[in-house]
């Protein structure tokens, strides 16, 4: 009866008491048996309705120019992490919660709590990247893989300068991470096209050059092998991301991570990941559909000494006949 009893704190308890009784569940939805339970029940739709009514709360207490008492910050902080962490949970057991929380327009409460977590940062007397906190980035990552719902027509576009701030937080992994793929899943296309034109949208964020950086040796398997996905996605059949990509030298990178060689450090397993990610985003830029970029390309190389032209062009070149991608990598 557990679930029965925290179901009745979550809609009807004190506030007091919404933080234990979204940390209990946050447990219990990693414990198996537990699962169907608390699918049953349908806890995931109480805690949306019960997040969106303490984003709401607070938005209308705060207002424009309203500055939050610490303590009252620190306590909403902390319940909407553990309504959080119970909801990424709970995706986590089927996509059918995925599909109950974009039904109950949980959508808008992350980007609000994304760009609250932003301020906070920003309104610090010192810059401190390490305190964003990356929750309402996995929840979105997760509920962007539901199969039933068109998700990206949903999110706003004003999450991307979150997103995109979060992009510079290098020693905040965890938030890197999840705002990398975030912005891979918006871009990704299968079949159709989406409505809003997300691949835009990120480019004028200035977000390519940032995820194009993260490339680079030194950072952690997981983040580059995200940082190749997300290339892969912005690039597929955009003329203009293709372009900047290449600009921005993003095609030496991605055949260095190509190579078997340069991950030594690596386990087998994730260099190959890697490997086929940087492959793939490849075949994106300079597969035989993609050979009308070229053309872009021509009056950039014209700029640089001879020697580097044909550098350049013998890249292409092998480039040119890596096998074509038939779909970008989510």
């Amino acid at each position: 009866q557990a679930p029965a009893h925290l179901l009745s704190i979550l809609r009807y308890g004190p506030k007091s008491a919404l933080r234990p009784a979204a940390s209990v569940v946050a447990h219990l939805a990693r414990v198996k048996k537990h699962r169907p339970v608390l699918g049953s029940y349908r806890t995931a739709e109480t805690l949306a309705d019960r997040l969106a009514i303490e984003i709401t709360e607070v938005a209308q207490a705060a207002g424009p120019s309203h500055v939050e008492e610490h303590d009252e910050a620190e306590k909403f902080d902390a319940l909407a992490a553990a309504i959080l962490e119970a909801l990424i949970n709970l995706c986590a057991l089927c996509d059918d919660n995925r599909t109950r929380l974009l039904q109950h327009n949980v959508l808008p409460c992350l980007v609000e709590l994304v760009h609250r977590n932003v301020a906070k940062v920003k309104n610090l007397p010192v810059l401190n990247p390490a305190l964003l906190d990356p929750r309402p980035m996995i929840l979105l990552r997760s509920l962007l893989m539901s199969k039933d719902v068109p998700v990206k027509e949903l999110v706003p576009t004003t999450v991307i300068p979150g997103l995109a701030f979060m992009l510079s937080a290098r020693d905040n992994e965890k938030v890197v991470l999840n705002a990398i793929w975030v912005l891979s899943n918006l871009t990704f296309d299968v079949s159709t096209h989406s409505s809003v034109s997300w691949k835009e949208h990120i480019r004028e964020a200035g977000c390519l050059p940032d995820i194009i950086k993260f490339l680079s040796p030194g950072y952690k398997v997981d983040i580059v092998h995200a940082a190749a996905a997300a290339i892969g996605n912005l690039v597929w059949e955009s003329l203009d991301n293709q372009q900047a990509a290449c600009e921005l030298g993003a095609v030496s990178m991605l055949e260095r991570i190509a190579g078997a060689n340069n991950w030594a450090s690596y386990h087998r397993a994730d260099s190959q990941r890697c490997a086929k990610k940087a492959l793939s985003a490849l075949r994106n830029i300079y597969g035989p559909s993609q050979l009308s970029a070229l053309d872009l390309l021509e009056s950039h190389l014209q700029t640089l000494p001879v020697q580097e032209q044909h550098e350049a062009w013998a890249r292409i070149e092998r480039a040119i006949h890596l096998e074509d991608s038939e779909v970008p990598t989510q």
